[in-house]
Parts: C-alpha cells; structure tokens; sequence
C-alpha cells in the first residue's frame, strides 16, 4: 500500500476482520504509519485508529466493496472479490 501511495494512489480504505476503515479524501502517509503500528507493533485492530481519528469512518462487522473507487486491490485475503 505505502508503494501505492508513493506513486500517487489514494488508498481509501483498509479492513480487518472486525470491520473497515474509510478515509474519504485517501490515508496520508503519517496515518499509513499510524496503521502500521497499530496493526504491526501492538497487534490492535483498525477500530483503534478510527477511535483516534477525525476524519475516518468506521464500519464494525463489514467489508469495503460498497466504497465508490476507480481500482479495489484485495490484499491477504482470499475469495473477496466477484
């Protein structure tokens, strides 16, 4: 994802399997890192950095395919897609 955002992609949302996250205007690399602490370091869930958050919309017990996007890239996880 961090080589995504490198490139000029918008990543707009992530999940786990507790729910995902939406930030509208595209995660920022500061709030990339933030996630990756969280779900790397601590071991938390996406949930926890909503909690911390202004700007991101959190969706408990849901999947991300609803989110209006030009490209979704499934990552890690198998037989999301239709």
């Amino acid at each position: 994802r961090q080589c995504r955002v490198h490139r000029g992609a918008k990543v707009l949302t992530m999940s786990d399997s507790s729910g995902f996250v939406y930030e509208k205007d595209g995660f920022t690399k500061e709030q990339l890192q933030q996630i990756l602490d969280i779900k790397q370091k601590r071991r938390g869930r996406l949930s926890e950095y909503a909690e911390g958050s202004a700007s991101a919309e959190y969706t408990e017990g849901s999947r991300p395919w609803g989110i209006k996007c030009d490209i979704a890239i499934p990552c890690a996880t198998q037989n999301e897609v239709e």
